[in-house]
Formats: structure tokens, sequence, C-alpha cells
């Protein structure tokens, strides 16, 4: 686990911007520093393919949160896949993201 100068872990945030036709993906450090960023259709598929590239980007020991807007929106398969695969999920409210 990677811990910065305090001891503490280290985490990354993904956050989603759900739409009805797709989804913005963006990847920031601990520092809120953009790592990576896509765009993704709202299939299972391609969401599933979003979230293990944005794994991939993250350094060895990092672990990963996803940020997005309630597993009762547009994004409740976001909130499925990022439990499947054992991530943290933060809901927060629409606004929050901008």
């Amino acid at each position: 686990m990677v811990a910065n100068t305090k001891g503490q872990e280290v985490w990354w945030t993904l956050g989603t911007d759900c739409h009805e036709e797709r989804h913005r993906f963006v990847l920031v450090d601990e520092r809120c520093e953009r790592r990576g960023e896509c765009w993704v259709a709202n299939r299972r598929d391609t969401i599933e393919d979003a979230v293990a590239k944005m794994v991939l980007e993250l350094p060895e020991g990092v672990r990963l949160r996803v940020a997005t807007e309630s597993d009762r929106s547009l994004g409740w398969v976001v909130a499925q896949v990022a439990g499947q695969l054992g991530l943290e999920i933060w809901h927060v409210p629409p606004k929050a993201q901008d």
C-alpha cells in the first residue's frame, strides 16, 4: 500500500458525470490533479472497459474510489461495476461533481 508522508493511505478518485447516452469519467490523484479521462457509452461493457482502463492507470498500491451520482440514477451501472470490482463507492449530489 502506498502511503503519503503522514503515513496515510493514498486514494485516487474516479469521478463520473452520468448522462443519458454516455458518461464522462475523470481520474484524479490525491492532490486533485487530473490523471485520465474518457467518455463512455451508457452500456455495461463500455463502462466495465473504462473502469478497468482507469484501474490500470493507478500506481502500485494506490486505492481507487468511484464517485457517482446515485445508484438510482443513470449511474446505477457504474455503481454496480465498481462494487463488483471491490472499489469504494461514494454517492454524491450531481452538482458536487461540477
